[in-house]
Formats: C-alpha cells, sequence, structure tokens
C-alpha cells in the first residue's frame, strides 16, 4: 500500500472513530414531538459546533500545546537539528507559548515531542486564532507576500522556522493545530500547511505518532476533509 493509499485509510478511520460521514458531516437525527427535526434547524449548528471542539462559552486559561517533529534521515547535522528547535521555540513563543517540558528523542530518524503553555490564560477559539495567524505568516513568508505591521514579529519567526527546514530533506513539524509538511513527491519537493480542528488535534495529541511520514502526512493533508480543518482558508501547497 502506497503513502496515498494509507493516508486515505488513516482519514477513513479517524472519520469512523468521530461518527462522521466521508464529507466530514457528523451523522445525526434528531427528534421531537413532531418527528424528525429539520436539518436547516439552528440546533444541528449548535451541535456541529461542539462536536468540533469549541463551547459556546469557553473559560479563559492556560492552555497546554504538543509540538511533534519527525525527520526522516539517518544523520543530521547537530547545527541543523539544533536550528529547527531553536526557530520552533521561536515561533511558538512569538504565538504567545512558553516552553514547558520535553521527552527524550529518538535518533536514527529524528523524533521529538515538545510541550508548551500558553503564556495567559486564553480560551480555546483563541488559541486556533493564533493557529490560523500562524499558519498565514508561514504561507505569507513562503510566497513572499508583504504583511501587516502588527504580524511582522510573527513573520519573522515564520521566516526562520522556513529556513530552518529546507536544511532537511523532509520533515513532519506539528505544533498544536498547525501542522507544516516538507516532502519529496514524485521527485519533486514540496511544502505544506494546514491547520486542524480542535477534534483532530486532541486526537493526535493521544496518538503522536499516526503522522510520522511526511509522504503520508502530506497526502493526508491534501485529502482531509474541510471539517477536520480549522478555519475558512484552503490549504495553500507550495511547490518547488
Amino acid at each position: 500500500m502506497n503513502t496515498k493509499s494509507k493516508s486515505l485509510k488513516l482519514i477513513a478511520e479517524i472519520l469512523q472513530a468521530f461518527g462522521l460521514d466521508k464529507n466530514g458531516r457528523k451523522i445525526i437525527r434528531l427528534k421531537n414531538e413532531k418527528g424528525d427535526v429539520d436539518k436547516n434547524d439552528i440546533i444541528f449548528g449548535y451541535l456541529e459546533t461542539i462536536d468540533k471542539g469549541f463551547a459556546v462559552e469557553s473559560e479563559s486559561k492556560k492552555q497546554q500545546a504538543f509540538v511533534y517533529i519527525s525527520i526522516p534521515q539517518n544523520y543530521i547535522q547537530n547545527e541543523d537539528l539544533e536550528n529547527i528547535l531553536d526557530s520552533t521555540s521561536a515561533f511558538m513563543s512569538v504565538c504567545g507559548f512558553d516552553y514547558k517540558s520535553e521527552e527524550e528523542p529518538v535518533w536514527g530518524s529524528f523524533i521529538q515531542s515538545l510541550i508548551f503553555w500558553t503564556k495567559r490564560p486564553k480560551t480555546q477559539r483563541e488559541v486556533h486564532d493564533i493557529y490560523n495567524k500562524g499558519k498565514a505568516a508561514l504561507e505569507a513568508t513562503y510566497l513572499g507576500k508583504p504583511v501587516a505591521e502588527s504580524t511582522a514579529q510573527l513573520s519573522s519567526a515564520a521566516a526562520q522556522l522556513i529556513a530552518a527546514c529546507y536544511n532537511v530533506d523532509e520533515i513532519v513539524l506539528r505544533t498544536g493545530a498547525l501542522i507544516l509538511v516538507k516532502a519529496i513527491i514524485d521527485g519533486r519537493t514540496i511544502m505544506s500547511v494546514e491547520t486542524i480542528s480542535p477534534q483532530l488535534m486532541a486526537h493526535l495529541d493521544m496518538n503522536p505518532g499516526l503522522l510520522r511520514d511526511p509522504r503520508l502526512v502530506y497526502h493526508f493533508l491534501e485529502n482531509l476533509p474541510a471539517a477536520l480543518k480549522s478555519g475558512a482558508n484552503p490549504e495553500l501547497t507550495f511547490g518547488g
């Protein structure tokens, strides 16, 4: 089974675990005294919002973020590895997170898990807004688009992070709800970035090894239903 087929199988398994159809829609049937509730009823929008992980009212509190780095390369220059780790930490800091702890790395192919916490109490929705801004900064940096002065610091951190990824052949870098992947697909190096829903983020927190292979991750993001993504912006894929 090739990586694309594996990614489609993984998506199908996740959708089944979440009780969603192939389009990422929750299969819900509600009844009242008149029979089935109309599909356009506001209650369905309410349930969909909750199912994606956002409560209608969410308390501001310190939020945890897991960072997962996978580099399937037998040998990595120490300087290049330190550059990736430092630029990742700097990016998370600009996004409003403080470093907390890390697990022992797995060598051979490099795998590292880090834990960050928000510097100040935030709601879950506020945290995902941060991830969406981070995604936009990464996209704008890669494409050389101008950015607002208010986001210059974030754009600078994004530029450092992308530059650090140039030093390895392939990489999966997940920072909470944001996934960046650099992979070699059909002999061409491609970089892609996407933000995921709170529900999928929680699933990956519990199963970090699911997205270890950069090629599988690329196809996974390419075929991910909109319901499992965060934000309205479509996925942007960079090729070169």
